[in-house]
């Protein structure tokens, strides 16, 4: 036998060793972070809970004259009240809308 088979098969089992011991290790942190999660899931629930998704509805008077012909005129002199009324439609339709598909949401509108 070769002295450079002994030699290979030396730095084989080494290498192996070394990366057994890297799937040890990997293994160990592994374990360690699943019951870091399982300790605090109510992390993981109040990270989720800052998501948010903002609608900005671009021709509010157009919408409410579809719905109310004298809409456009009350707009004139009153465009705040008809956008506070078409966001507050818009919120409770997409509430029962995503009711509907099984989303637990809280839809809020707010209007400046």
């Amino acid at each position: 036998m070769s002295p450079w088979i002994g030699v290979v098969l030396s730095a084989m089992l080494l290498l192996s060793l070394g990366l057994l011991m890297a799937l040890v290790r990997l293994n160990l942190r592994l374990a360690s972070l699943r019951a870091e999660l399982e300790r605090e899931p109510v992390a993981e629930v109040e990270e989720a809970s800052r998501a948010r998704i903002a609608i900005e509805i671009l021709n509010p008077y157009e919408l409410a004259e579809r719905e109310f012909p004298l809409a456009g005129a009350v707009a004139r002199l009153a465009p705040k009240t008809i956008a506070r009324i078409v966001y507050a439609r818009t919120a409770q339709e997409l509430a029962r809308q995503l009711a509907e598909q099984g989303v637990h949401a809280q839809v809020t509108h707010y209007v400046d």
